[in-house]
């Protein structure tokens, strides 16, 4: 009877030290490596993220600063140059939250690899749409390795494009039962001052990974696409869709926009982004 009783509490130990391994941290944190494969789209977002947040102009929250984190302050709007100067608001409709991280070491991971950034865009209920996370690698191998891995995984990409070779940049994208999975990889390099003989520098490879639930894509897709009117109003002047080279329906690019969107890279006839033009290690 006790040898039965020690077995029995052999197994509960090591089944709560399996759960609390496998379990994900409740909070953003350095070296926590929120788990971007276990994702459900039912996180608890804010509570992922609490005060540790930054705003939607790029600065750091700070309740002594900001007052209280409202939802005005988190309210999902697409930033570039061109919005800026046409004075318009996309989305065109409101259309949820974005939560941003600051960049801190082994925030999340995926697939073996670790991000320091992790951007969740949510709905009007604050319910995970997408995640888009950033990470830099100075193994360049590392890219041939994850990719193998995706692909042992989830099989062939349906989406691979080659979309410019300024920084070696392709796009892959596995589109499977419940959410479509995109990694954007690019060259880059940098130089780092620092008497920290571990300190890094020289060429490194980018990792972009955007995740999107996909009965949420069309709606996403949509948050980026502006209607304009016949005239638009531009450095004070009302002028035509034509004189500005914009779309009836334009759409805006950000982190969490599908590269498969773009008709261009798919209605390709010249073979410009095929993925066999990426350069090779």
């Amino acid at each position: 009877m006790k040898t039965i009783n020690y077995i029995c509490v052999i197994s509960l130990i090591a089944l709560v030290s399996c759960n609390t391994k496998d379990k994900q941290p409740e909070t953003l944190q350095a070296k926590g490596g929120f788990d971007l494969e276990k994702v459900t789209f039912a996180e608890n977002i804010p509570k992922l993220y609490g005060n540790n947040v930054l705003l939607s102009d790029g600065m750091r929250y700070d309740s002594t600063e900001n007052g209280k984190l409202t939802d005005t302050l988190l309210k999902y709007k697409i930033s570039n140059s061109m919005l800026g100067a046409l004075k318009i608001n996309v989305p065109q409709k409101d259309f949820g939250y974005l939560y941003q991280s600051h960049t801190s070491d082994s925030l999340a991971k995926f697939n073996g690899t670790y991000f320091s950034n992790l951007n969740i865009l949510t709905d009007k209920n604050k319910k995970a749409v997408a995640f888009y996370a950033e990470g830099e690698i100075y193994d360049l191998k590392a890219k041939k390795a994850f990719l193998a891995k995706m692909k042992e995984k989830y099989g062939d990409p349906k989406y691979s494009i080659f979309i410019s070779h300024e920084f070696n940049q392709c796009s892959y994208e596995w589109v499977l039962k419940d959410r479509t999975i995109q990694l954007e990889t690019s060259k880059g390099f940098s130089a780092t001052f620092s008497s920290d003989s571990d300190a890094k520098s020289g060429e490194y490879l980018r990792f972009d990974l955007l995740i999107i639930a996909n009965d949420k894509k069309e709606q996403v897709y949509n948050a980026h696409v502006y209607e304009f009117g016949d005239k638009v109003m531009y450095d004070g002047k009302y002028r035509s869709l034509k004189d500005l080279q914009l779309d009836k329906k334009s759409t805006f690019k950000d982190v969490f926009l599908l590269n498969s969107t773009d008709k261009k890279y798919l209605d390709d006839p010249t073979d410009q982004y095929d993925i066999s033009r990426e350069e090779t290690e």
